[in-house]
């Protein structure tokens, strides 16, 4: 304790912490540290509690910034509405985490696409998928969090329609009616 005469002189200003970490910055651990030491009286000295006299600099605890649960962030879905093409589609989706701060996708998570069974799959197949953002291993975030549905609907087919063509096969005409012996039907190079 202070000598009662003392007591109101011990610590005359408070002083400054500063750290290293910023609004955004990846997780990890951040010394904390007086950009300002306290001033006391002249009676005293700072110390740490190793004993040593504290100084500008001196490193006096640790920040750990940790992953962030997607379940806390604002998930944003956009290009969510395709046409079929045969081949897997995406969707896109912006994560803003606290004050706004964008969380950029790459190294952090990944666009996940789920039927209606909740099985993660490709959506290539006309219909309505659920997208899902899902954290890596090695980012800034934790979990995931549903974002919203990605729909795709089927191509128009139409005669005009220049990489669309019907082949069926031709029979010989004897008389009689015939059906097609086949029928194919492909958009440019694929058969449908």
């Amino acid at each position: 304790g202070y000598p009662e005469s003392d007591k109101a002189h011990a610590v005359l200003t408070q002083g400054t912490l500063t750290t290293t970490a910023v609004a955004g910055s990846s997780v990890g651990d951040y010394p904390i540290m007086f950009s300002v030491l306290p001033t006391v009286g002249e009676n005293y000295t700072l110390v740490n509690s190793s004993g040593t006299a504290l100084t500008t600099g001196t490193q006096v605890g640790t920040l750990s910034v940790l992953k962030l649960p997607l379940s806390m962030t604002t998930v944003t879905l956009s290009d969510n509405e395709k046409t079929y093409t045969g081949s897997a589609v995406s969707a896109s989706a912006s994560v803003m985490g606290d004050n706004n701060i964008p969380i950029p996708q790459a190294g952090n998570f990944t666009l996940v696409y789920q039927d209606a069974d909740g099985n993660d799959v490709e959506p290539i197949d006309v219909g309505t998928y659920a997208v899902v953002v899902r954290a890596t291993d090695s980012g800034d975030v934790v979990g995931e969090k549903e974002a919203g549905m990605l729909t795709i609907t089927p191509k128009p087919v139409s005669t005009s329609t220049e990489s669309i063509t019907i082949e069926a096969g031709k029979p010989t005409y004897d008389g009689t009616p015939k059906e097609p012996t086949s029928l194919v039907v492909k958009d440019g190079d694929k058969t449908i």
